[in-house]
């Protein structure tokens, strides 16, 4: 049975809103290098022998939810978590040296300057990023599940905190680049409604 692709309403509102507020094709590639992200979680989760039941395609995310009888060691989870960055990090080297060696692009620049970014960004220690599951399974290897949710809440929280105060900053000063704020506040709110 294959999985089943759930795409939110959110997603198009937003990715349309950016799409007209930017007014470059640059959009498209953020949201491909996104997808080529998820797309290496997935290839990982099939590598390992496991199933997709479905994909829940977020505003700022993907939910990747795994058949039901499947249950994954700490050491896959970890795995799977690094597949995405990893994509992003060989496809963001890959642009840059074409642009170093072979011929340089604004759009190329532009590709490997996001994959860095992205793969950056989700190795933070937030939970709901790879960083903060890869943190989260590192510390059930050796703690009781509560005691490594609440370590893994702080983390964030600590983590969270000032990616909050840059965005309120960045949104002060240019008075529209409100992008951070929004990611931060959306991750915040995601990972309290995750340790209710």
């Amino acid at each position: 049975m294959k999985a089943k692709l759930h795409i939110s309403p959110l997603f198009f509102g937003i990715t349309g809103f950016y799409i007209l507020a930017d007014g470059t094709i640059y959009i498209v590639y953020i949201i491909l290098s996104a997808l080529l992200h998820e797309a290496a979680h997935i290839w990982m989760i099939k590598r390992s022998g496991e199933g997709v039941k479905s994909i829940d395609m977020k505003p700022f995310g993907v939910n990747i939810i795994l058949k039901e009888d499947h249950i994954l060691s700490y050491k896959r989870e970890i795995l799977i978590s690094l597949a995405g960055p990893l994509v992003n990090l060989a496809v963001a080297t890959i642009f840059l040296l074409i642009n170093k060696f072979i011929y340089y692009s604004e759009a190329g620049m532009f590709i490997s300057l996001i994959n860095f970014a992205l793969a950056g960004v989700n190795m933070l220690p937030i939970y709901q990023l790879d960083g903060g599951r890869i943190i989260k399974n590192l510390l059930l290897m050796k703690l009781e599940p509560s005691t490594a949710d609440k370590i893994c809440f702080l983390i964030s929280i600590a983590c969270l905190t000032p990616i909050l105060y840059i965005g309120g900053i960045l949104l002060y000063k240019t008075g529209h680049n409100f992008s951070l704020l929004i990611i931060g506040f959306y991750l915040l709110i995601c990972l309290v409604i995750k340790s209710n």
